[in-house]
């Protein structure tokens, strides 16, 4: 299409267009160096206004130089198809787009365009289809939450992001809300925000009846997503006796994997949790490992260890060498006087 010049009064420049969030100076100044070698400008005539949708750092070079005119290229069009060209006009050519630049232009998208499909929005803004599912699901949920939920009454900012929106926006959406409040009340990562909806969604592939059930046995025992997903199988699965379900659904007993010859095994995930749960809970494993550390402590000079530390082992663990020298008296101490009762008896 060919340029025509056009006063530069007669062209709108609507910062609502506008998909950078600032010009950059540096830019503007080099396009005043180079004014007379650049592309045309684009705007498009909405038959109310001439409005400028790409050649913004242009513009301003142009006011720069104290033009009266600039080249441009005019489309006929509406302002709703002048946001769609200034939202594409640098997605993949000029200086790139910021994440939240481009963030702000998917989403622009999405508002204008309710009926188009993901892809199609994607293949506009020249991002993934994943991209455009993300920024809209959070959208969505945070549309469907109380604004209280999202922002503090005092202003202060929430320690739930959008990335972990992103996550919340897995589950079912009656759980989205109990979701974000716990992430808020835990401080969950973004990654512990997942593991939770993980553990919704397992529970709820679950039949409605055994969901409430199931979601205690999970509280209690600590199930991690992949043994709550075996447990919600096991339920299932018609090789389980009916004893063992009734036992799962109380926490009575852990789910197990079923092999085709019908044989049970523990899954990795549970026999390591409850080894470290018994670990934690043997005084005398404990009191085992504790004897091994000073054993291999005791391999060592006195002057040796010390050497090796630095001020903050030198002021803080060894300040507490006196407690634990004193635990152990009295451990000793009661084990040769059980010893002694033991022998008189014999």
């Amino acid at each position: 299409m060919q340029a025509i010049a056009l006063p530069l009064f007669k062209i709108t420049v609507d910062g609502a267009l506008q998909v950078r969030d600032a010009l950059d100076r540096a830019t503007i100044d080099h396009y005043a160096d180079v004014f007379d070698r650049l592309p045309p400008v684009v705007v498009f005539d909405t038959g109310e206004a001439l409005l400028l949708v790409d050649g913004f750092h242009r513009m301003a070079a142009a006011h720069a130089r104290e033009r009266t005119h600039i080249d441009a290229v005019v489309h006929d069009g509406s302002r709703t198809l002048a946001e769609d060209y200034a939202a594409t006009a640098n997605a993949t050519t000029g200086k790139p787009l910021t994440r939240q630049e481009r963030n702000k232009a998917v989403l622009g998208f999405h508002a204008r365009h309710p009926d188009w499909t993901q892809r199609q929005i994607a293949d506009a803004m020249s991002v993934s289809q994943m991209t455009v599912q993300r920024l809209v699901s959070v959208v969505e949920v945070k549309s469907a939450l109380p604004a209280e939920t999202i922002v503090s009454a005092t202003g202060a900012p929430h320690h739930v992001k959008d990335s972990h929106l992103m996550q919340v926006a897995a589950a079912p959406q009656e759980m989205w809300e109990p979701l974000v409040k716990e992430a808020e009340d835990q401080k969950w990562t973004v990654k512990e925000t997942a593991e939770a909806v993980r553990q919704v969604n397992a529970i709820a592939a679950a039949p409605p009846e055994q969901q409430a059930p199931l979601r205690d046995a999970v509280k209690e025992k600590k199930w991690t997503p992949n043994e709550t997903q075996q447990a919600v199988r096991n339920l299932a699965d018609e090789r389980v006796p009916d004893s063992y379900k009734e036992r799962l659904l109380t926490g009575e007993v852990n789910p197990v994997g079923v092999t085709d010859d019908g044989h049970y095994a523990l899954m990795a995930e549970t026999v390591e949790r409850e080894l470290k749960d018994a670990e934690r809970d043997d005084a005398l494993l404990a009191l085992s490992k504790a004897c091994v550390a000073l054993a291999t402590a005791a391999c060592f000079t006195p002057d040796d260890i010390v050497s090796r530390m630095s001020f903050d082992d030198r002021a803080f663990k060894v300040a507490h060498v006196p407690t634990y020298i004193a635990f152990l008296q009295d451990i000793l101490r009661l084990a040769q006087g059980q010893t002694r009762r033991l022998e008189a008896v014999r």
